[in-house]
Formats: structure tokens, sequence, C-alpha cells
């Protein structure tokens, strides 16, 4: 079980949009690392190894509208896949989508109340 850890947050009136950052548990740095300082880094603490992921969140409830992955992160800082490249903003980007399509489908579930007995 992975545990993640909120690294960026933006609020407005009724959502969150949570960027969060956990551990990999594989150590496989498969990039380019023909001298294996970056593996290196890695191992040493000097580069974070991690998962970021996305969460859209309804305030009011908690519950999680959508969500977004990225495995395999290499940075100086976790919140640096926000910062430094488009992967964060792409991240984001998917996240609100899928709480879009959450919502959607929900809506048009017709709900009924309960019966009564």
């Amino acid at each position: 079980m992975q545990y993640f850890e909120e690294i960026w947050r933006f609020e407005t009136a009724r959502f969150a949009v949570i960027g969060e950052a956990a551990p990999e548990t594989d150590f496989d740095y498969d990039g380019e690392d023909e001298d294996g300082e970056i593996a290196a880094a890695i191992a040493s603490g000097e580069y974070a190894w991690f998962v970021a992921r996305v969460r859209v969140v309804l305030l009011d409830t908690g519950e999680t509208l959508g969500t977004d992955y990225l495995g395999g992160c290499c940075y100086a800082e976790p919140s640096d896949v926000f910062r430094a490249d488009n992967y964060g903003r792409a991240m984001v980007a998917q996240a609100v989508q899928a709480a879009r399509e959450h919502v959607a489908t929900l809506a048009s579930l017709s709900l009924r109340a309960p019966a009564r007995v």
C-alpha cells in the first residue's frame, strides 16, 4: 500500500485539486544513465524517486471525484513535478476531466428516494 503525502493544493469554493507523492516501491530507474549518476543520486536521496498523484476532491464530503497518476518520477523535490514541466499540468487536466465525467455520470443517473415501508 502506498502512502501519499500532500505536496501541492489549490482550492475553489467547492473543490480541492491536490498534488501528492509517494515513494516508488520498485527502484528501477530505466532512463538514460550511462554512468549511473542518476541512479546513485536516487539511492543517496539527492533525487526523489516517486509516484505522483493528483486528486480532485469535493470539499463538502471529502469524496475524490477524479484522479491521475504518474509513476517513475525523478526530481530533486517531489513538488518540482508541478513546477518544472508539463507533466504536472497534464495530470491536473486529466484529474479535472475525470472529475467532470464522474459528476456528469452521477447527474445522469435517475436516483429515486428509498421506498417507504
